[in-house]
């Protein structure tokens, strides 16, 4: 039960945490994106590039913490 409480508040944190660089991700952004507007980027191929960007991160961040959770499984269980 224990576990299952922590594992449920760290699914929370992580989401708004994700939410967050999300957001100030964008924000960054808004200039260079306006550059690219001017050069002849399309709104669509605009919001795809943003798209692949979130995604790269979110599943960089997937695979580097499922790496470390389970390293760290292994040397904590035995």
């Amino acid at each position: 039960m224990f576990v299952l409480l922590i594992g449920i508040i760290s699914l929370i944190i992580s989401f708004f945490l994700l939410l967050i660089s999300t957001s100030h991700n964008i924000r960054d952004n808004i200039q260079e994106f306006g550059c690219l507007r001017a050069m002849g980027l399309t709104k669509n191929q605009g919001v795809r590039m943003f798209m692949y960007e979130q995604y790269s991160v979110i599943f960089s961040a997937l695979f580097l913490g499922l790496i470390i959770g389970i390293i760290l499984a292994a040397l904590v269980g035995g």
